[in-house]
């Protein structure tokens, strides 16, 4: 897990032109042209997300309670902000997404709340700045004839 962008006010995407978020709404469409997939891009006009890491603590967070549930999790957060045009740091957004996908909705909480939740975060940018992570999306293979790393622009 990586966060994409900390603070939208001081972020800027040379390679699309991107400082506000505003401005991701054609770059979505222009992506959804090409895979076909719907995208409602309303909430960057009425509630954009001004980072990405409270949804990713969040994510962190189903995480230490399970991980299978916790990556539909992941996946409902994406399918809310880009098909549902919901601010998936909102956490009535959290919490209702974490009950769909049968999490502990208090768990959840608890761990965003205590820091347990941030901790596990900030152990995934340890890990992805310790492996040179600098694209998405970014994968490593280990397979019979070693490792491989492939890496988005």
């Amino acid at each position: 897990m990586r966060g994409l962008v900390e603070d939208v006010s001081e972020f800027y995407d040379a390679a699309n032109d991107i400082g506000a978020p505003s401005e991701v709404a054609p770059h979505w469409k222009e992506a959804a042209a090409h895979h076909g997939m719907p995208v409602d891009t309303t909430v960057f006009d009425e509630d954009p997300p001004q980072s990405t890491d409270p949804a990713s603590v969040a994510f962190a967070a189903a995480r230490l309670q399970d991980r299978a549930r916790a990556h539909r999790y992941l996946g409902r957060l994406r399918e809310a902000v880009a098909t549902e045009a919901r601010n998936p740091n909102r956490r009535e957004v959290q919490t209702a997404i974490a009950s769909e996908v049968g999490l502990d909705v208090d768990l959840l909480v608890d761990a965003i709340e205590d820091g347990t939740a941030r901790g596990a975060f900030e152990a995934d940018l340890t890990r992805a700045r310790a492996a040179g992570v600098r694209a998405f999306s970014s994968y490593r293979i280990t397979g019979p004839a070693g490792e491989r790393e492939a890496a988005g622009d």
